[in-house]
């Protein structure tokens, strides 16, 4: 068992430019897997810790707790862009 950090990053949410990606609808994504032989499925559960973030940008998500000063090195669920990046 571990600790989960949840961080307030509304700051640093209105100062990230968005990556607006749109999503596909999903009966064209139906339309587009109906005639497929095979199909794959990937377990993204864990997959947000998988991302790394780039060194420069550890420091913008830094943080303070009573154990001292951290900054993620992979992809907290939070950031406005982390979806996307997904």
């Amino acid at each position: 068992m571990g600790w989960r950090m949840c961080i307030d990053y509304q700051k640093l949410n209105k100062a990230t430019r968005k990556n607006h990606l749109p999503l596909p609808f999903m009966d064209q994504m139906l339309e587009k897997l109906a005639d497929q032989a095979y199909y794959c499925f990937l377990d993204g559960n864990s997959s947000y810790n998988q991302i790394m973030v780039d060194l420069e940008d550890q420091e913008k998500t830094s943080f303070t707790c009573p154990f001292g000063v951290f900054a993620y090195r992979k992809m907290p669920f939070e950031l406005c862009n982390a979806p996307a990046t997904f």
